[in-house]
C-alpha cells in the first residue's frame, strides 16, 4: 500500500510514516497542504491521511483539492482536537480518525489493513 501522510507537525508525520513502514507499506510525508498537492497524483497513493487543522492550507482544503483531482481517492481525515468532523466528512465518504496513534494496531485500523507486517522492502516513497 502507498500512503501519503499530511500533517504540519514533523514529529507526527515522521511517527506515522515509521509506523506505516513498520506495517510493510510505503509512506510519504508532507508537512503542508501545498507540499501534499505538489506530490499528489491520481492513482499514486492508495490512501491519503490528512490532518484537518493545519496553517495556511487546512486539511479540508487539501481534501477538496484531492477530490477535484481524483474523485475515487481514499482519504482519511485526522484530528487531534475535540471537534467531531465525522458527520460532515462521513457523508463525503471520508473516515475521521483521532490522534494520537501510538501503536501498529491503531495505524493498521486507520489504514484498514492487518497489523501483521507485510513483506515489502521498498517502504519509502520519494
Amino acid at each position: 500500500m502507498r500512503v501519503l501522510i499530511v500533517d504540519d507537525q514533523p514529529e507526527v508525520t515522521e511517527s506515522l510514516c515509521t509506523l506505516v513502514r513498520d506495517l510493510g507499506h510505503q509512506a510519504r510525508g508532507a508537512l503542508t497542504g501545498f507540499e501534499a498537492m505538489d506530490v499528489f497524483q491520481p492513482g499514486r497513493y492508495d490512501v491519503v491521511v490528512i490532518d484537518i487543522v493545519m496553517p495556511e492550507m487546512n486539511g479540508l482544503e487539501v481534501i477538496r483539492r484531492v477530490r477535484l483531482l481524483d474523485r475515487e481517492a481514499r482519504i482519511v481525515a485526522m484530528t487531534g482536537t475535540g471537534l467531531d468532523f465525522s458527520e460532515v466528512l462521513g457523508e463525503a465518504g471520508i473516515r475521521v480518525a483521532h490522534k494520537p496513534f501510538a501503536n501498529l494496531e491503531q495505524v493498521a485500523d486507520l489504514l484498514g489493513v492487518s497489523s501483521a507486517p507485510a513483506t515489502n522492502d521498498d517502504t519509502d516513497l520519494r
